[in-house]
């Protein structure tokens, strides 16, 4: 078994920051890890300033890769300010996961003008699939128009459809269906035992650890609007500080972090790597990893 010393580096600080902006959405998917929907409360501890203040540490701890999500991040006023704020910062990396149904013209501009990479779930290619998933009837029209606006426009746009029992039957039709909007870089991914996402299985898994790509050992950490840090998006049960209580930087250098990543470690990613498990590849949707590393082989981009 790896031992906390013998973490290779990569391990170690921080090179990943997903940052939850919102729980709210406008649409209320039926297998949400976050539970996210319109109907949830919009009282977020974290401010602008607050948010400001977390971009600046983490760059001052070596982050240079943010994703803006949610809920729907789009909802958030200040989003445009943010992602004008991390492309100051000298952040590589600046994308937004969003459903692609709130565009406007101005956030649109705000995007081409910052160069900013955008990932869209999408569920099938029949509207009536697509919008039984979302519970929100002419979702799949007004997300298709804006993965439409947004690859026109020049943008870096990947996708991910997320494969449940409600649309398995319809993965390659949907898969050539985004392609021929001209989206090339298409991956497909399971919905995790995770929030909503546990009414979908009849298994439970025997622990929430094994719905992870185990990924998220190396350098990531997942911000929520309630200021909760965690390792990955996906690890709800694994919390391992709060920004009211300590600041990012001591929570990175912290022994919570450093044992959280050492048990995805062993008992996920190594299994992984060593072939134990063979569904190791199948973790690089927007909201489900870090989104251009691909577990367990390393690097490799969203394209696959």
């Amino acid at each position: 078994m790896a031992t906390l010393e013998c973490l290779p580096a990569e391990g170690n600080g921080l090179s990943f920051l997903w940052l939850e902006l919102t729980s709210r959405c406008n649409l209320e998917c039926i297998h949400c890890y976050a539970e996210s929907g319109p109907y949830v409360s919009t009282e977020n501890a974290l401010g602008m300033d607050d948010y400001r203040k977390l971009i600046d540490s983490a760059a001052s701890l070596g982050c240079r890769k943010v994703q803006f999500i949610g809920g729907e991040p789009t909802l958030m006023p200040g989003l445009m300010d943010l992602i004008a704020y991390a492309r100051e910062r000298d952040y590589e990396l600046v994308e937004v996961y969003t459903n692609g149904t709130h565009i406007s013209d101005k956030l649109l501009d705000r995007f081409i003008k910052h160069e900013v990479a955008v990932a869209v779930s999408f569920y099938a290619d029949d509207p009536a699939i697509h919008d039984a998933i979302t519970k929100k009837r002419g979702s799949h029209s007004a997300t298709i128009r804006g993965i439409k606006r947004m690859k026109e426009a020049g943008l870096k746009v990947r996708v991910s459809i997320i494969v449940m029992e409600q649309n398995q039957d319809r993965v390659r039709e949907t898969q050539k269906f985004l392609h021929s909007l001209g989206i090339t870089r298409v991956r497909t991914d399971r919905a995790r035992g995770i929030g909503r996402g546990e009414s979908l299985t009849s298994e439970q898994p025997a622990s929430t650890l094994s719905e992870l790509c185990g990924n998220c050992w190396r350098g990531s950490v997942a911000i929520t609007p309630e200021g909760m840090v965690y390792p990955c998006i996906m690890a709800r049960n694994y919390a391992v500080g709060s920004l009211r209580e300590h600041s990012l930087a001591d929570i990175i250098a912290s022994l919570n972090l450093a044992t959280s990543r050492k048990q995805i470690y062993e008992e996920v990613w190594l299994p992984r790597v060593q072939g134990t498990v063979t569904n190791a590849c199948n973790a690089c949707g927007p909201n489900f990893c870090n989104p251009y590393i691909c577990p367990p082989t390393g690097y490799c981009p969203p394209a696959g």
